[in-house]
């Protein structure tokens, strides 16, 4: 007698790709879904020997019991994991991890996120725009073909802006310049969340002080290897505060950006490194035997 078919607990209900390497994967896991808030993020182990993904909880569905995530084939484990498809299975997740972020302002708000950090504002901006807030929406990209959620931010947002580096679409330049502009024209704005390059959070960091506005950043959008728990060792705090998404986002006042940027480069040098190939070995010819008499 058969036994049929046994249904895995951490099953794809839903793929879908924003473009060539970043990708949407849905799971129905009630226990999750219903207890994840804006900020936390889920592990998971896509096969038992392999290595365990990190990720921001990018959407909920309650009343369905799913939750979805967001990330980039960059490597050779996270494009294994792009190559899953709806109906197959992950070994194990997590979650939901980490604190949830702050949720309290019903007045102007602006929220900025470059490229992966767009999975991680929607739920944030939709958060706001429950709770009363008037939601400006900052999002930056390299191109037109890059940009992803440009509706599903526009539904949720009082105003959208979408900037290009290389000005294929929207506004030419990087969120940090939309950010100045509209800090010059809304004098009202209470608070500013960026989740983004460091450096440029950095730069989002001195405009908001500049302005006298309450400034947090994430850093939900910077991934492996730069995003090793290392590089958010951080003074006398505990390292896991500052450990790659385990903090939703941090007072900007209170991140040394330089310190910080100097790790990035490091660790950007020494993954460079290790994927170069290395030099051709010289082989120095053995000498011709002598020729005897």
């Amino acid at each position: 007698m058969g036994y049929g078919r046994l249904v895995a607990m951490f099953t794809i209900t839903r793929k879908q790709s924003f473009n060539e390497d970043t990708f949407l994967l849905e799971f129905r896991l009630p226990a999750i879904a219903e207890r994840a808030m804006p900020g936390q993020y889920v592990d998971v182990h896509m096969n038992v020997d392999g290595p365990t993904f990190t990720l921001p909880i990018a959407s909920v569905d309650r009343e369905a019991g799913t939750f979805a995530v967001v990330e980039q084939g960059r490597d050779l484990p996270s494009e294994r994991l792009m190559m899953l498809v709806e109906g197959e299975d992950v070994f194990q997740i997590r979650g939901p991890l980490g604190a949830p972020c702050r949720i309290d302002s019903d007045g102007k708000v602006v929220l900025i996120a470059e490229d992966l950090g767009a999975a991680s504002l929607l739920w944030r901006a939709r958060a706001f725009k429950e709770h009363g807030a008037h939601v400006i929406v900052v999002l930056g990209f390299d191109s037109k073909e890059r940009v992803f959620w440009k509706d599903e931010f526009a539904a949720v947002s009082d105003e959208l802006y979408v900037a290009t580096e290389d000005g294929s679409f929207g506004v030419s330049g990087r969120v940090t310049g939309v950010l100045q502009a509209l800090c010059e024209t809304h004098k009202d704005i209470e608070r500013i969340v960026m989740i983004g390059r460091l450096k440029h959070m950095k730069r989002a960091a001195k405009i908001a002080s500049d302005f006298g506005i309450d400034c947090t950043v994430s850093f939900d959008a910077i991934r492996f290897p730069v995003g090793a728990p290392t590089i958010f060792d951080h003074g006398d705090d505990a390292q896991e505060a500052f450990a790659f998404a385990r903090a939703p986002e941090l007072d900007a006042e209170s991140v040394d950006f330089e310190k910080l940027l100097a790790r990035e480069r490091a660790i950007s040098k020494e993954a460079s490194d290790e994927s170069e190939p290395a030099p051709p070995r010289r082989v120095t010819p053995l000498p011709r035997p002598s020729q005897s008499p």
